[in-house]
């Protein structure tokens, strides 16, 4: 299909229609064994087919089975819903929460930092239409007031601090990241992880590839490719009791051009 002309920022041709893609995807099903329904069964929150991935998880042998169900039922904050230890990848490192949910739940509403509200050199903050853009690709809910937001959660709600990190590129195009600050919100002491989170090494790629060729014929040639996701983490939905803490609050209007979700309670797609 020629899929590799399609990445980059100067692609030589436009990316498969998503009719392409799902036919592509029923013949992938019909080769694991998933009906074509299964194959495109996925969260409301999130565009990942979990009944796939959980096949290809069984077929390759991959220890963290977690990662299917959470892109079925949603994943752990640590908060409400404990999360599980993964495979012995990361070092175990048990931290419990140093408080509890209700105290976060109960901490007052803080503003935005300053780097959120700033506009810089441009029309707009660009942590605002940074939000705005995320909103509308559907990740996320927006709501009239905080009340609106409580209703709908069930409760109090513990919103964090916005905070953006702005930095310009070589090419002089500015790249923005906004961050939700769970710390300053106390979200991060009422989470218990049970492990360390360490970034792979190249000398763990190294480890990996030569694992991997010890375990085939000689001769045998191995290619490796690096694939980057976009909104990678926005992609991956959130369990519904942890979302009382995962939410914030912006003052200034937010400007919403999809449709709402249903009134079936599907949600939109993404963690905040």
């Amino acid at each position: 299909m020629g899929l590799t002309r399609t990445f980059g920022d100067r692609p030589d041709r436009a990316p498969p229609t998503p009719q392409k893609i799902g036919k592509l995807r029923e013949k992938v099903a019909e080769h694991l064994g998933l009906a074509p329904a299964q194959a495109e069964a996925s969260h409301p929150g999130s565009p990942w087919k979990f009944a796939v991935v959980r096949k290809v998880q069984s077929l390759v042998g991959d220890p963290d089975h977690h990662v299917a169900d959470w892109l079925e039922e949603g994943a752990p904050l640590g908060v409400r819903v404990p999360i599980p230890a993964g495979s012995g990848a990361y070092p175990l490192l048990a931290s419990p929460a140093e408080s509890t949910p209700e105290e976060a739940l109960s901490l007052p509403a803080l503003e935005n930092h300053t780097s959120f509200r700033e506009k810089g050199e441009f029309e707009e903050p660009p942590g605002q239409a940074l939000i705005e853009e995320h909103l509308n690709k559907g990740f996320g809910i927006l709501f009239s007031s905080r009340a609106a937001a409580e209703e709908h959660l069930g409760g109090s709600i513990a919103t964090a601090p916005l905070g953006c990190v702005s930095r310009q590129k070589e090419t002089g195009q500015w790249k923005h990241r906004v961050v939700m600050d769970l710390k300053l919100n106390g979200v991060n002491a009422a989470s218990s992880t049970p492990e360390r989170q360490v970034l792979p090494s190249v000398f763990d790629h190294a480890w990996d590839l030569a694992t991997l060729a010890a375990s085939q014929p000689d001769q045998t040639e191995i290619e490796t490719m690096v694939l980057d996701f976009s909104d990678a983490f926005m992609s991956i939905p959130l369990a519904g009791a942890e979302r009382p803490f995962n939410t914030c609050e912006v003052s200034t209007p937010i400007r919403r051009t999809r449709p709402p979700p249903s009134s079936k309670g599907r949600l939109p797609r993404g963690t905040w």
